[in-house]
């Protein structure tokens, strides 16, 4: 066997690993601790649950911040100066898509999405403004 085939059987074998153990949701991983029996069905449906939606599904979704979350992110400085005048304007926004809200900030370059507002602030300052 070449040095490449067994490279590709390595590759294969710790895809399939992440692929079993990658995604399993905390119900899921306690179901398996507890000795029951996890349903492949059931693993596909948590690993779809655990991701964020896509950017244009977001965009789609796009809905205002509230009065208090613009201002939390004001005070918190996610912003960037892009008013009038370079005024601030707030870095993060909300979206609404399958009932569930999700917190976005990006630049032309990335995005970061969180479910809550003060991870994206977070996610703000820690790398989308290094972005900019």
């Amino acid at each position: 066997m070449s040095l490449f085939n067994r490279l590709e059987e390595i590759a294969a074998a710790g895809r399939e690993a992440r692929k079993q153990i990658g995604w399993v949701s905390m119900p899921l991983a306690r179901s398996a601790e507890n000795g029951e029996e996890i349903d492949p069905d059931r693993f596909e449906e948590a690993s779809d649950e655990c991701s964020s939606p896509s950017f244009p599904a977001l965009k789609k979704g796009r809905t205002s911040l509230s009065p208090e979350e613009r201002e939390l992110v004001m005070q918190r400085k996610a912003v960037w100066h892009h008013g009038p005048k370079g005024s601030e304007t707030p870095a993060v926004w909300k979206s609404v898509v399958n009932g569930k809200t999700w917190y976005v900030t990006n630049t032309h370059r990335a995005y970061n999405v969180t479910g809550t507002l003060k991870g994206t602030i977070k996610r703000f300052h820690e790398f989308i403004r290094s972005t900019a």
